[in-house]
């Protein structure tokens, strides 16, 4: 049996213990605070949606309309208290560690203090899945043959009496936690090299759902939990997703911002057309609060049109009083939804997605393009409207294209006939880049 290598970084517990609000800073973010979080789904709807708002005030933190908040969640205290028991009483939670790399030339990831519990709470990955080298590296602890075979049976490829699916099975049901706490008294690796056998919790990137122009040092988020059955039909929920809905206002929150990929256009006079499924709606949330402020400041608008993809209107409507309050002030023209999943009988079982409402009512669609003015010729030489999706990618946008040019190509639709259809199509989607996508 081969000896395990020499951990990564090193470790040393001070004496005596720490406050166990001391939260030291991860590199490269910065702590924004939780301030309110208000439901937008009808009560006990079963996929729990929320508008998440956070002060930025004091952080120096700002942002732009369109750009992404980088959010690093931390496990649940549960998973984290399990793990820590593992390693009772020589390792308490709020013991305070320093950390160091053995190579002094190499990156830490890690405070230069911080207690044990923050280390499992904020920085190492418990509830990902486990990797074949994490597999490895715990069957190098093994003291027992049969927790040896055990590991040895899912991290080996070339394991005749195993295959992939038999390790894909087992990771999609155990979390690195729930290994740990699985062999832990057959294998159990000291603590410090936790560190180097498992990955660090990485930022999940969020559309901003709101505009500085409309409220400064304020920051929304429109999230989804995230909820599934693994392979043995057992709740699961994302990191994320669960660590923000189980937070309180007051909350810490390490949080970094990304320039976004979706941006309004410079002349605020530009058409606009916007697709939103889902949560997918929250960066055109922030487009039409910018062309709420602007409109104050006394900026002339364009037209701008929003299809929204939802599946109930009873239940999932997200932000439905917002379009209304935004139509009568005049910062957007029209709104379109899609609901997949009524009225689902009476089509035979059939959802009905944006890319249908498109061609069941192409005049919509050749309004929101500017189709339907005298001088449409010249909107089909040089088109002026800004299009923006954004959603899941499963081929959606592609789908919503193909459905803009057949209800277009119609008499309804404008009556531009298929040729002059096509070239619009093409100079919208590719020649002039006017199609913008942010797929999740």
């Amino acid at each position: 049996l081969l000896d395990p290598p020499e951990p990564l970084f090193r470790l040393s517990v001070a004496p005596g213990k720490h406050r166990s609000d001391f939260l030291p800073l991860p590199q490269n973010y910065h702590f924004v605070k939780l301030e309110s979080t208000k439901s937008v789904v009808s009560p006990g709807y079963a996929r729990p949606a929320a508008l998440f708002t956070f002060d930025l005030s004091n952080t120096g933190l700002g942002y732009e309309v369109g750009d992404h908040l980088a959010l690093l969640p931390r496990n649940p205290d549960a998973v984290v208290e399990r793990v820590l028991s593992l390693y009772a009483p020589e390792i308490n939670g709020d013991c305070l560690l320093s950390v160091e790399t053995i190579d002094h030339l190499g990156d830490c990831p890690f405070p230069a203090a911080l207690t044990a519990r923050e280390l499992l709470t904020q920085y190492l990955d418990l509830c990902g899945r486990p990797s074949r080298s994490f597999l490895k590296q715990l069957f190098l602890f093994a003291n027992t043959r049969e927790a040896r075979d055990k590991l040895r049976f899912l991290f080996e490829r070339d394991n005749p009496n195993a295959s992939q699916d038999d390790f894909d099975l087992y990771t999609d049901s155990h979390s690195v936690a729930d290994v740990l706490c699985k062999f832990g008294e057959d294998c159990l690796p000291p603590f410090e090299y936790l560190l180097s056998m498992i990955p660090v919790i990485c930022p999940r990137l969020y559309s901003i759902a709101s505009s500085p122009l409309y409220r400064e040092n304020k920051l929304d988020l429109l999230v989804v939990l995230n909820e599934w059955k693994d392979s043995k039909k057992k709740n699961r929920v994302g990191l994320a997703t669960q660590f923000l809905f189980g937070a309180h206002p007051g909350s810490k929150v390490a949080v970094q911002i990304r320039t976004g990929i979706l941006q309004p256009p410079a002349d605020p006079s530009d058409p606009i057309l916007m697709f939103g499924l889902g949560t997918g709606v929250a960066p055109f949330r922030g487009f039409l609060q910018h062309r709420h402020a602007l409109l104050k400041s006394g900026a002339k608008l364009g037209p701008a049109a929003l299809y929204v993809g939802f599946r109930h209107e009873d239940h999932d409507f997200y932000l439905k009083e917002d379009y209304e309050a935004w139509k009568k002030d005049g910062v957007l023209s029209a709104v379109h939804p899609a609901f997949s999943h009524d009225n689902i009988l009476q089509r035979g079982g059939k959802l009905y997605f944006i890319s249908d409402m498109i061609e069941e009512k192409p005049q919509d669609i050749a309004d929101a393009l500017q189709l339907k003015t005298p001088a449409k010729k010249d909107v089909i030489r040089k088109p002026r409207v800004h299009v923006y999706y954004c959603g899941p990618a499963k081929g959606i946008p592609e789908t919503i294209q193909n459905a803009m040019f057949a209800a277009i190509s119609r008499e309804e639709g404008g009556g531009i006939g298929e040729d002059d259809a096509k070239e619009f199509m093409e100079r919208l989607v590719r020649l002039e880049d006017r199609f913008h996508t942010e797929c999740f």
